[in-house]
């Protein structure tokens, strides 16, 4: 029982001590800004925003691996003609459906590489004036699930750098909630000496 008094009283100082230090530190007095803030408010907004910028760039590095293996899949199954076109269906690709929202649209980055078997040719300034129209005027767009789609071998290797798979696998998810979390607590640890900064801001351009 003595012993998990004591365990349960280091653990109580460690989170005042942490909560003193970083997530609640006494702010200094601001000539401009409001002294009614709290610092745990500012680091709730901070940590709100970097969450958000975090799970953005996650959604980026995923959404670039994705889409580089679209391209490679074409190329392993020798689809880089109309001849030797396949569906995106049996290309064995997980999240299809970012894929085909991504190919439904003729400016999209993929469109410009990979084509669907019987596509018209047109140039970008007429696929953006297409766009523009009502989409009760535009010619009806395939279902990516099940037309046949090819890349277009003159464009392979720009393609393959446009969608190189580098940075985009689980170390670089890994680095950037590293550098995330490491970026939260310096904030955090500096938050009186930043706020004062920003209230002298303030004040000088207000």
């Amino acid at each position: 029982m003595s012993n998990l008094s004591f365990d349960s009283s280091i653990w109580a100082e460690i989170w005042e001590y942490l909560l003193f230090r970083y997530f609640n530190p006494p702010l200094p007095y601001f000539d401009n800004l409001s002294n009614r803030l709290e610092a745990w408010s500012v680091v709730i907004g901070v940590g709100a925003a970097l969450i958000g910028i975090l799970l953005a760039g996650i959604a980026f590095v995923v959404l670039r691996r994705l889409f580089g293996k679209l391209p490679r899949a074409l190329i392993e199954r020798g689809a880089t003609s109309e001849e030797t076109a396949i569906p995106l269906s049996r290309l064995g690709l997980g999240f299809t459906f970012l894929l085909r929202l991504s190919l439904r649209r003729p400016t999209s980055s993929l469109r410009r590489y990979i084509r669907y078997v019987g596509q018209v040719d047109r140039t970008y300034d007429e696929v953006r004036a297409l766009e523009k129209e009502k989409k009760t005027a535009r010619p009806p767009e395939p279902d990516f699930g099940c037309v046949p789609i090819y890349l277009v071998e003159e464009r392979r290797e720009e393609c393959l750098r446009r969608f190189s798979l580098e940075g985009s696998d689980g170390k670089a998810i890994a680095f950037l909630v590293a550098v995330f979390t490491v970026l939260f607590f310096v904030i955090c640890r500096f938050l009186p000496e930043i706020m004062s900064v920003i209230d002298r801001l303030y004040g000088f351009y207000a």
